[in-house]
């Protein structure tokens, strides 16, 4: 009883904790001083709590496919899965024109893929877009660890990617 539990706990308490800092970095991010011409749509509805306890509890691997990069990402650690899940804020995002998405990201349960997501990472677009049966179902911003994460990772592969091309 107490390991079904803690897992819910745990997932609350991260999803009520990233909006608290999305809400803060929203406010932030609408004090640039370049004018937003974008126009948003009408923002899709969050993951249902249910498929991300789900995924949480059962994910074996989660892939990044970056569609402009020369590189991709595949995690198969639990703790690992389970911080990129972590990763989904409680902020709905709404779709907004003029962004594009980087890549996308496959959540597997073995060898079913149970949600995808367009990840949108470029300045003042950082969100992602969830499919189910191909067609855009749910939104969430990326949270403050989000951004940290996927800034980390693009810079330690295109540094090694660097060290790569001057070996050669």
């Amino acid at each position: 009883m107490l390991k079904r539990i803690v897992p819910i706990v745990v997932i609350a308490v991260l999803l009520f904790s990233c909006n608290e800092e999305q809400q803060q970095s929203n406010e932030n991010d609408g004090k640039s001083d370049v004018p937003v011409q974008a126009v948003e749509q009408a923002a899709l509805p969050l993951p249902p709590l249910e498929k991300l306890e789900y995924l949480y509890e059962n994910c074996s691997h989660i892939d990044y496919v970056f569609y402009e990069l020369p590189f991709s990402m595949s995690l198969d650690d639990k703790g690992s899965i389970q911080r990129t899940l972590s990763h989904i804020s409680t902020s709905v995002a709404p779709e907004t024109a003029g962004c594009k998405s980087m890549g996308r990201i496959f959540f597997d349960v073995g060898i079913e893929t149970i949600l995808e997501a367009d990840f949108y990472f470029s300045q003042g677009c950082v969100y992602f877009i969830f499919y189910e049966d191909g067609k855009k179902k749910y939104s969430s911003f990326m949270t403050p660890d989000a951004v940290k994460y996927m800034n980390n990772y693009i810079s330690q592969a295109n540094a090694q990617r660097q060290r790569l091309m001057q070996n050669k």
